[in-house]
């Protein structure tokens, strides 16, 4: 695409430029950061015609509330939402996320802020003179029509990624189990800045935390009950994380196996076999836990009264901070919303959400650029860490006794968050994963690719929990292949390791692989269960350049011609005059030539 940069700064300037008379050419609209916004977007939406391509300047300041994602995230892939019940805050981007644009919109960088600007007037009336500056966006997507169709055609690829999980003690089928959960991804409206501080990474830092606390328990191998940990990617797509491990669980067939894995389909470990749905006792999940207005933290059920739930709720109660959630609302968007659809089924027990909000969300940033490391309160977050670690360990130990559980370590919090935030580049993840990049941490989930190029995020979490988990087998190994894969052993920091930390698929639960014709396939219809893809993109790139009036342009050449023709002709009248001049001298007799 390609347009006349035009910069509009109000409201005002968006409205004459949508109401205006002029030519109908296409621009580049270069937004301040303060204009973008669903409104705002929808005024240029009327005017598309006359958009090449929405530019958007760096924001120096975050707004008051700022949310694309709808009042109701995941609304059509949970539970059936109470009538009016909504989560997200109004404001100005509600909802845009989901919106399909015909033009492409791009966040400029600070290093693009000054050469667009400078070339980019912020009037339409100074838009018309000349040299005029212009933008070129390339930005081919492959994909077109639905999901469906672009898997068919191969111009797409699932939504997802690899999930992390693990248990305390070697998993058996007959285990009672004591689950704690949260998920990994975030989104935003631009995937390479889906921050998701408060949204994800708070969660995942906290269980990390719940993790490392209830590894050092002494003795910890003989409860009585075995707890599981996951961390679920994914979820802000239809919670495809969760719902792939849940279908997994329930219905898996190898159709071609190797010792401790599956070759078709693809599966690096087959110990989520031995987990039984049915035994899943308790669930709690730690969803946005971080928010620094949040007065206290909330724990959220589909039904407070029944014996599960208070077992779970009276625990939190007793360690204070706690407040319970209002049960016409049911539960927040959750991953706890893919147990409760098995309720029925294959799922009875008792789950509940402990997050930083009561009724609307405390994160007013939730699903956008906003959403970074300075929004999160890490006392908040440590706190919900220890009371979590202890509460899984007194009902895995069917006892009121926490006091084997040592408290989490903050400072190691503060060190996972400021890694997985801020700096990818920090020790803790240098002992176990190579980082080339720097800088914030973007938590979009990503496409699922059986290359196993995973997300920086999951391959993290799986190390370190690997690392907590394993027992040295005194092998070294610089990759999986050097270790022993048919006793299931991973090489975690450069050693091999027996260790009950797993990856799992994440992917929509409606499709498959064939492996066949190497193409995904919808396998079976679920409700609520849609199915997220990204298109295959062509090459990426844009510039901004000026260009000068056709008419001064046409002209130049008009006058390049008439200087053309002119030289030409001076050229050939000289050449006869000399032609016969020199033709005289050479018969003239009296001529002398030197």
């Amino acid at each position: 695409s390609q347009g006349i940069l035009l910069r509009l700064t109000t409201g005002a300037e968006v409205d004459a430029f949508v109401g205006s008379e002029g030519p109908r050419s296409e621009h580049s609209v270069v937004l301040s950061p303060e204009l973008f916004n669903w409104v705002q977007l929808q005024k240029l939406l009327a005017a598309k015609d006359r958009v090449a391509s929405v530019l958007v300047l760096p924001s120096s300041a975050a707004p008051q509330s700022y949310s694309p994602e709808t009042s109701f995230p995941n609304r059509d892939a949970g539970l059936p939402p109470p009538t009016g019940v909504t989560w997200n805050p109004d404001n100005a981007a509600l909802g845009m996320s989901l919106e399909a644009f015909p033009f492409p919109i791009v966040q400029l960088s600070a290093e693009d802020r000054a050469a667009v600007i400078q070339r980019a007037p912020s009037s339409s009336k100074s838009a018309s003179t000349y040299p005029r500056g212009m933008a070129e966006i390339q930005d081919a997507m492959q994909a077109s029509e639905n999901s469906i169709e672009c898997l068919e055609d191969k111009s797409c690829l699932p939504v997802g990624g690899q999930s992390v999980w693990m248990s305390v003690k070697p998993l058996q089928e007959t285990d009672t189990l004591i689950m704690g959960m949260t998920h990994l991804d975030a989104s935003g409206f631009f995937h390479e800045m889906a921050w998701g501080a408060d949204a994800a990474v708070a969660g995942t830092v906290a269980l990390m935390g719940v993790a490392k606390a209830l590894m050092r328990v002494d003795g910890i191998e003989s409860l009585p009950k075995n707890i599981l940990l996951a961390f679920f990617t994914g979820e802000s797509w239809g919670y495809l994380g969760s719902k792939r491990f849940i279908q997994d669980v329930k219905e898996f067939t190898c159709v071609e196996s190797r010792p401790s894995r599956c070759r078709i389909p693809l599966k690096s470990s087959l110990v989520f076999e031995k987990v039984n749905l049915t035994q899943i006792e308790s669930i709690i999940e730690l969803n946005q836990v971080g928010a620094q207005d949040a007065a206290e933290h909330t724990y959220h059920a589909v039904e407070y009264q029944s014996s599960g739930v208070k077992q779970i709720t009276q625990k939190f109660d007793d360690r204070g901070g706690y407040k319970a959630g209002t049960k016409s609302r049911g539960i927040p968007p959750s991953s706890l919303m893919s147990f409760e659809r098995e309720r029925g089924g294959t799922w009875n027990g008792a789950g509940v959400v402990v997050s930083d909000h009561q009724l609307l969300y405390s994160n007013v940033y939730y699903g956008s650029r906003f959403d970074t490391h300075e929004t999160v309160d890490l006392d908040k977050v440590c706190k919900v860490a220890n009371d979590t670690a202890k509460v899984l360990y007194q009902l895995a130990s069917m006892s009121e006794d926490a006091s084997a559980v040592p408290s989490v370590d903050c400072d190691e919090i503060q060190t996972l968050y400021r890694c997985l935030t801020i700096d990818p580049k920090c020790d803790t993840i240098a002992r176990f994963v190579s980082v080339s990049g720097s800088g914030n941490v973007t938590h979009y989930a990503g496409v699922f690719q059986w290359s196993r190029q995973i997300q920086l995020n999951s391959l993290f979490v799986h190390e370190y929990l690997a690392d907590l988990t394993g027992k040295d087998t005194g092998e070294s190994c610089s990759r999986d292949s050097d270790c022993d894969l048919d006793t299931g052993h991973q090489c975690v920091a450069e050693r091999c390791v027996e260790a009950t930390a797993y990856f799992h698929d994440a992917y929509a639960p409606s499709i498959e692989y064939n492996y066949d014709t190497n193409k995904w396939e919808v396998v079976r219809t679920l409700d609520h269960d849609p199915i997220w893809t990204e298109s295959f993109w062509g090459v990426l790139s844009g510039r901004v350049y000026e260009k000068d009036d056709p008419d001064a342009e046409t002209a130049i050449l008009v006058l390049g011609i008439v200087l053309f023709l002119a030289s030409h002709g001076a050229v050939f009248i000289l050449r006869n005059y000399f032609r016969k001049q020199l033709k005289i001298a050479q018969d003239d007799p009296n001529c002398i030539l030197s």
